[in-house]
């Protein structure tokens, strides 16, 4: 998530560098590093969060916060003060980029708040349904329907927030099988979830072949 003219190379090289590296660690890995979390500003409404997850894209105003993923379980709360740190206006949307743990832990707090969560259609399945991780061998149990997409896509979306224009747009099957970029257009800043990986390709998180046909 960068916008090259706003941020100096050394603010870009700590926004790419944090992107997505926390997934090839365990969950327990997690849950006992206890990570920091940061705020870095990087536009007018903008505002990068990073160090409860996935990088967290988080929109400004006075139509309520926007989130772009909502970072681990176990960071839930820590991320919901911080995002409200930055304005006291309440969370009104979430975006998710894709459905893994570290983008979708906040998922469950943030619905029961009454958060708007927009995801694409595989996102949806794949949160309603106990799933496993065949790369790294890990399992995840199905998120509580308040957790889940209430507003789905299956290729393009768009929407006006905070007087921001924001698409998001499916890509086919990359990294997941549901992966989201987030385009700011005004400010020109996309958040591209965990298809960019900070200097190796990101991995595919496969699937059996039987698991496959059931979708």
């Amino acid at each position: 998530m960068f916008h090259m003219s706003r941020i100096t190379r050394r603010e870009l090289f700590q926004i790419v560098s944090s992107v997505a590296p926390a997934f090839w660690l365990t969950q327990n890995g997690y849950a006992q590093a206890q990570p920091a979390i940061h705020l870095l500003r990087i536009g007018d409404k903008l505002t990068l969060l990073s160090g409860a997850g996935g990088n967290i894209a988080i929109l400004q105003g006075k139509d309520g916060l926007l989130l772009v993923d909502s970072g681990l379980p176990q960071t839930a709360e820590a991320v919901d003060t911080k995002a409200r740190s930055v304005a006291a206006v309440p969370i009104a949307i979430l975006i998710n980029t894709h459905f893994h743990f570290d983008h979708v832990g906040g998922n469950e707090r943030m619905g029961r708040e009454g958060v708007r969560i927009i995801a694409h259609d595989n996102v949806l399945r794949r949160l309603s349904t106990p799933q496993k991780n065949a790369f790294m061998n890990m399992e995840a149990p199905a998120l509580a329907p308040e957790g889940r997409p209430k507003t789905t896509f299956s290729n393009t979306g768009q929407l006006t927030h905070n007087g921001e224009k924001i698409t998001y747009k499916y890509l086919p099957p990359a990294h997941t099988d549901g992966d989201t970029t987030v385009h700011f257009t005004n400010a020109n800043i996309f958040h591209a979830g965990d298809l960019l990986f900070n200097g190796m390709y990101p991995f595919i998180d496969y699937w059996p072949a039987e698991i496959s046909k059931a979708w």
